[in-house]
């Protein structure tokens, strides 16, 4: 699956958010590590990724999640 960016959230411990292609930002459990589908993302209106909330993850993070830049 292609996604812009992906973020860790800090208000989400045990979630991370994607922004996908079209600038939609949609959060995912990170447990069990598995390959994304798209049902598999939930909306995520009203969140800032960078700053208090969040920041942007690691590179190795989106190869353990089946996701591409």
């Amino acid at each position: 699956m292609k996604v812009k960016r992906l973020y860790t959230a800090k208000i989400f411990p045990m979630h991370m958010v994607a922004e996908t292609e079209e600038g939609i930002l949609k959060m995912f459990q990170t447990t069990p590590i598995r390959h994304l589908k798209e049902s598999d993302l939930m909306p995520l209106p009203y969140f800032q990724p960078i700053g208090k909330c969040g920041e942007e993850a690691p590179e190795y993070m989106y190869k353990m999640y089946g996701l591409t830049k």
